[in-house]
């Protein structure tokens, strides 16, 4: 059994493609599914989060270099802290028993 399709699959890129059209299917389905019950900014700041870890990972697959490389992995930190900022807040301001 050779390996080599995957290693392919791999070394061009095109995993990430795929998973970041997993990632695309799984927003819309949350999206559809969840309508008003979600909010919507740290929805969109974890999918954003992950698709530009997603990209890093993809430049550097493919000899982008170390600032596209950088780019998306401050994008996904901003992303993250965008996230949890909104989420602690929400906690914070929860109302307690």
């Amino acid at each position: 059994m050779s390996l080599r399709p995957i290693a392919d699959l791999i070394s061009s890129g095109a995993v990430v493609y795929m998973a970041l059209a997993i990632l695309a299917a799984e927003a819309l389905a949350l999206g559809i599914l969840m309508k008003h019950r979600v909010e919507l900014l740290p929805l969109i700041a974890n999918i954003a989060s992950g698709a530009s870890l997603m990209l890093a990972l993809y430049s550097a697959l493919t000899d982008r270099g170390p600032f596209a490389v950088g780019l998306w992995l401050t994008a996904g930190f901003i992303a993250h802290i965008i996230e949890l900022t909104v989420r602690l807040r929400a906690v914070r301001d929860r109302p307690r028993p």
